[in-house]
């Protein structure tokens, strides 16, 4: 079973993740603070990790990611960015190096679906 952990504060994003995902055997995580992503990812050690931003918290965001992928324990763990789609260029610049992959939103199933089964 692959463990995908869903950093963010807005509880929808998780619920249409599992909902797009359901049918392949997995375990979603979820934690409502970026700043628990660290944490949570270190105890519970999960394959995928999407992180949720948002204008507000790119700050916040940054911060984690530089985290995670300073931590020798989930610096190879892959993590998508899910991005609004007035920022995806610029996002992409800016988290080059820190994260495999950004999904745009609004979200489109596929791309979804796709780009999770690549890291998994």
């Amino acid at each position: 079973m692959n463990k995908i952990l869903i950093a963010g504060d807005r509880p929808e994003i998780g619920t249409l993740f599992e909902l797009l995902l359901w049918q392949a055997d997995r375990q979603f995580l979820h934690t409502k603070k970026l700043a628990a992503c660290l944490d949570m990812a270190l105890r519970t050690k999960p394959d995928l990790i999407v992180v949720e931003s948002q204008k507000e918290n790119l700050q916040d965001v940054y911060n984690v990611l530089v985290s995670l992928k300073g931590s020798s324990e989930t610096y190879k763990t892959p993590v998508v960015l899910t991005l609004d789609e007035g920022m995806l260029e610029a996002g992409k610049g800016e988290f080059a190096g820190l994260v495999e992959d950004v999904i745009s939103e609004p979200f489109k199933p596929l791309e979804v679906k796709t780009l999770t089964e690549k890291y998994l």
